[in-house]
């Protein structure tokens, strides 16, 4: 009885719950369908629109000496559109979104690609306060190609763009952190759904609908075994075949 009780207890006692690591928003964007499908649908919006330069004054200048250069081919691998997709896409992410835009000579750029904000680290002054630029408040970037090998970017080199969330003033937290508990509990489902479909099948208890005028009659033993070894030795598409009349209770959870 005291083992039947243990057991019990590590059945129905309070267990910890699993959260996904919602500071590696990268590997939920690639095994969370709907979270990807969210992103990429904001992405498809902003990379849709239409580009065009504005003066101070709110007049659409026509003619520029590199910027429609630019537009037209930002770098050897994208298009305009597809520069803007990912650079929403790592702001959905992360809230914070990098490109590469080096100036050249008589400040002109005819390069800008978008770069993976998870590998940029932005290097800061350390003052916050009174400063009235940029320069007062970045020293910096650094893109890291790896563990050991990264690249310093001036700060007039990077486009940087970042959704504030109210709290931090230069470096925000990805909107994902807010999103820790139901993407945990989507994640969950996949895994419980697969280990279901390829191992366990339904979830539930065969039990005898045998009866007599005395009431219900249990499986013998032997009955037991042989739908026991029926049920482990099937297939996923096998079903159990007995002579033993017995009824279904399920016991899984409805995870949809």
């Amino acid at each position: 009885m005291e083992l039947i009780g243990r057991r019990q207890q590590q059945f129905w006692g309070v267990k910890k719950p699993v959260w996904v690591d919602t500071d590696n928003p990268i590997n939920l964007y690639l095994t969370i369908p709907e979270l990807r499908s969210v992103i990429n649908r904001r992405a498809l919006m902003m990379a849709g629109g239409v580009p065009k330069l504005i003066d101070s004054d709110g007049n659409e200048v026509e003619n520029h000496p590199w910027v429609y250069d630019l537009i037209a081919k930002p770098n050897p691998t994208q298009s305009w559109s597809d520069v803007i997709y990912s650079l929403s896409v790592n702001d959905g992410l992360f809230n914070n979104s990098f490109a590469y835009c080096p100036k050249r000579s008589f400040d002109y750029r005819n390069l800008i690609v978008p770069l993976p904000s998870s590998k940029v680290k932005i290097v800061l002054t350390g003052r916050l306060l009174d400063q009235l630029n940029e320069g007062g408040l970045y020293n910096g970037f650094e893109f890291h190609y790896n563990s050991q090998k990264f690249e310093k970017i001036e700060l007039d080199d990077m486009v940087y763009l970042n959704t504030p969330d109210g709290i931090d003033l230069v470096n925000p937290a990805n909107r994902i952190q807010t999103l820790k508990y139901p993407l945990s509990n989507i994640h969950a489902q996949y895994h419980k759904r697969n280990v279901l479909l390829e191992n366990m099948s339904a979830i539930g208890v065969l039990s005898s609908r045998q009866s007599d005028m005395g009431g219900a009659l249990p499986m013998t033993p032997e009955e037991k075994q042989q739908i026991q070894n029926d049920w482990i030795s099937r297939n996923r598409d096998q079903i159990v075949i007995t002579e033993s009349d017995v009824q279904w209770t399920p016991m899984s959870y409805p995870t949809k």
